[in-house]
């Protein structure tokens, strides 16, 4: 039986936040679908108990739960808990100050051939994968993930992934080391499916009854600093002509929201569940991140929607954009980036809208072989 376990000192999917929560749970739901014996792990802090467990009920994704009380100066609080649901392969959340000893009493019970782990908690992760001689993988989703090999020396680790060419050179340069190429894996299926909807996904939030139209804005998603936000609503402000959607990703600050309101054809929408009716509704996508992204999944699903795509030309992002966008080598000029808008919406738009579709349907093929090629490096050349 092929086993694999993944755990993560993180809320996981559909809770977890990141890229890097959607990229492992699109891996692992096929790993399971090729008859992978699997379980992810993370961990849920206390005050999302109720949400969690509402939430699970809900979907008929609840398998199981435990929960121990026990009182402390008069108040009750957890002595042990966790969740345990299925979406469709099983998750486990626990507390942090449960996580690492439950894991490895888990990993005891079951011996996994193999401990894959991301972000959060990975150091720790690996010492108990290595302290019962369990064979243990690492999947680098950006720069900042580099920290690990201060706390574990990264040879010790039997495989180690990159989700870029970009992120891989900079592993091996820093650490003398070779690490493998995995670009993420994405499920196209929500976006492409995009292309044909005959009317709008239901539903859709719109903002002073300006949500409505079809392929109607300029799109950005995530509007905090680090991904260009300032660049963003600079453009929106020269370009009144225009109709502009931003949508949450991470928390946006007060700040943020209060020049937005005042920004007449700037539409704002909370956090979505998918993009892909975000994408029904927009005509082109901006990505003008400052900082070196790792990737660019954003980039993909939108391209897959026939969106496409101007970008900064930092880190891994041009390895997203392949022939189905533009990139701003002046990245936090304005002008540069109202000249490209311009020019796309105006006469390059049709032609460039195709080869985001190309693009797409390369990058899946491409990383639907990768990951197979990952399976075998997990269970077969490990035999």
């Amino acid at each position: 039986m092929r086993k694999l376990l993944f755990a993560s000192a993180k809320m996981q999917y559909p809770f977890g936040e990141g890229g890097a929560e959607t990229v492992i749970h699109d891996i692992l739901t096929q790993f399971n679908h090729f008859g992978i014996q699997l379980e992810s792990w993370g961990q849920i802090d206390y005050t999302k108990i109720d949400q969690l467990i509402d939430y699970c009920k809900e979907e008929s994704l609840l398998i199981q739960s435990n929960q121990h009380i026990r009182n402390y100066q008069n108040i009750q609080i957890p002595s042990e808990f966790w969740v345990k649901y299925q979406i469709p392969y099983p998750i486990r959340l626990t507390f942090q100050e449960f996580f690492l000893n439950d894991l490895e009493k888990y990993m005891i019970e079951t011996m996994p051939q193999w401990v894959l782990t991301q972000a959060e908690g990975a150091e720790d992760i690996i010492e108990l994968a290595k302290r019962h001689h369990i064979k243990t993988a690492l999947y680098i989703h950006n720069g900042l993930e580099l920290d690990y090999f201060s706390k574990i020396d990264p040879r010790s680790i039997d495989l180690i992934f990159a989700n870029s060419a970009f992120v891989k050179k900079k592993i091996d340069h820093q650490y003398q080391i070779t690490s493998i190429l995995w670009p993420p894996y994405i499920n196209f299926d929500p976006f492409k499916d995009v292309r044909s909807m005959p009317s709008p996904p239901a539903p859709f939030p719109s903002a002073d009854g300006r949500g409505g139209d079809l392929n109607k804005y300029v799109t950005f998603i995530n509007p905090v600093p680090v991904k260009g936000v300032s660049t963003f609503l600079q453009i929106v402000r020269q370009m009144p002509d225009i109709q502009f959607l931003c949508v949450e990703g991470w928390p946006v600050s007060d700040a943020v929201k209060n020049v937005i309101n005042q920004l007449p054809n700037l539409v704002f929408l909370p956090k979505q569940s998918t993009l892909a009716s975000i994408f029904h509704r927009t005509k082109l996508l901006l990505v003008p991140s400052i900082w070196e992204e790792a990737f660019g999944r954003v980039i993909l699903e939108a391209q897959a929607c026939g969106v496409p795509v101007i970008a900064s030309q930092r880190g891994g992002i041009p390895e997203a954009v392949g022939q189905g966008g533009i990139l701003i080598s002046d990245y936090q000029n304005p002008k540069k980036w109202i000249e490209e808008i311009r020019k796309v919406l105006s006469s390059t738009h049709e032609h460039l809208s195709q080869k985001a579709i190309e693009n797409s349907k390369i990058y899946e093929k491409l990383s639907t072989e990768i990951l197979t090629q990952m399976m075998n490096q997990f269970f077969v050349s490990s035999k």
